[in-house]
Order: structure tokens, then sequence, then C-alpha cells
């Protein structure tokens, strides 16, 4: 049998959460996006904020499958 790890057993509601949609507030994504359609590469605000570069484009794929705002 395998054990989970030590940290994992002590506090199972702790596991660390992957996804940028989670971990940043929804005012930080939106300023991100409007940066983003003001003509800031997604590589700079990648670099600004510590995401990777595809990160910033996937936030802005799912931004404009909700219609939150305008990429064109």
């Amino acid at each position: 049998m395998v054990t989970p790890p030590a940290w994992r057993a002590l506090r199972p509601d702790r596991r660390p959460e992957r996804r940028v949609s989670k971990r940043l507030q929804q005012q930080m994504i939106e300023r991100l996006m409007a940066e983003y359609v003001a003509g800031t590469t997604a590589a700079e605000l990648g670099r600004r904020h510590g995401l990777a570069k595809s990160s910033v484009l996937s936030l802005v794929r799912q931004a404009a499958k909700a219609g939150t705002t305008s990429t064109a």
C-alpha cells in the first residue's frame, strides 16, 4: 500500500491549486485582459505578473469564451 506524503496526511485541505484562473483574483484577471486588449503582448504580461505566456493566453481564451471582454 502506498502512503500519501506527510503534509497531505496532516492537512488534506491544503493541496496547492495549480490553475491560474483559480489562483488569481478576478480583479487581476480583468486587469490582465484590459492590458492585453490595449495591446500589451502576452509575453510582456507574463513577465510583469510572473506568469507563463501560455497561461496568459489561456486566460484570454477563457475570457473570450465567457464573453467578458472583447479581444478583437
